[in-house]
């Protein structure tokens, strides 16, 4: 059997838990649970790009962090707004995970 990229997993997870748990639960924790699977899944993308640059030689090491990780991947491509676009959002889901009501 192939090995699924971890990140469609946690997509299709996601997929799972609107369209079917939604429908029936409508709490908090679902949607936290929602937000933590994006936050996830996020994480395993950019941490594929950083093994994808460190394995061609174009990075010396991958930081441990997740965060400083979607920062640096900002600095990198710089002028491809989609990328800062995703990295704020991150950053934002990130910081409601932390303290949603504060």
């Amino acid at each position: 059997m192939e090995d699924e990229d971890p990140a469609k997993g946690e997509l299709k997870r996601i997929d799972h838990l609107v369209f079917v748990t939604l429908k029936y639960t409508r709490t908090v924790d679902v949607i936290r649970t929602i937000i933590e699977k994006f936050i996830a899944a996020l994480d395993f993308k950019i941490e594929d790009y950083y093994n994808h640059l460190f394995e061609n030689g174009k990075v010396a090491r991958i930081h441990p962090v997740a965060l400083v990780r979607a920062k640096n991947l900002e600095k990198e491509l710089p002028k491809d707004k989609t990328v800062k676009e995703a990295v704020k959002e991150y950053q934002g889901l990130r910081l409601f995970r932390q303290d949603p009501f504060q």
